[in-house]
């Protein structure tokens, strides 16, 4: 089961046309988090807590990012540049009329981000830690 797990790991890495749509999912990924955070709040889903909301979008961008970037940039970069985008994401709802920055979403994003990072090391360690395995 591993072995078979490392091979589609190393045909995903390896592959070129994988490598673009590892980018592609990416880009996808930061546009949807910013629809979704600059949504109106009447627009969201109304039976999913706010916190679980502004969590699962930390913990995806996070992942996604990992995937596109881990062959360009440490996890400890890839966790810097997705907190830049969850900053950026607040940022730009206080220039809405829809949407207001809350303090408390910025911790929940924090909290998304840091378990996002620790499963990204965790298949970093899976992975070999230094890429060896997958991406040679």
């Amino acid at each position: 089961m591993q072995l078979l797990l490392l091979q589609i790991l190393r045909f995903i890495f390896q592959n070129p046309i994988f490598k673009v749509l590892r980018i592609f999912q990416f880009l996808l990924a930061i546009g949807i988090f910013f629809t979704f955070a600059l949504m109106p709040v009447n627009n969201t889903p109304s039976n999913i807590p706010p916190a679980a909301l502004h969590f699962t979008g930390n913990l995806l961008l996070i992942t996604s990012a990992w995937v596109a970037l881990l062959e360009y940039l440490k996890t400890s970069r890839i966790f810097i540049l997705s907190a830049v985008l969850s900053l950026c994401s607040e940022l730009a709802q206080s220039l809405t009329t829809t949407r207001i920055t809350d303090p408390m979403d910025l911790g929940y994003n924090l909290i998304g981000l840091s378990v996002g990072v620790l499963i990204c090391f965790m298949l970093n360690y899976l992975l070999n830690t230094k890429h060896i395995t997958v991406l040679n």
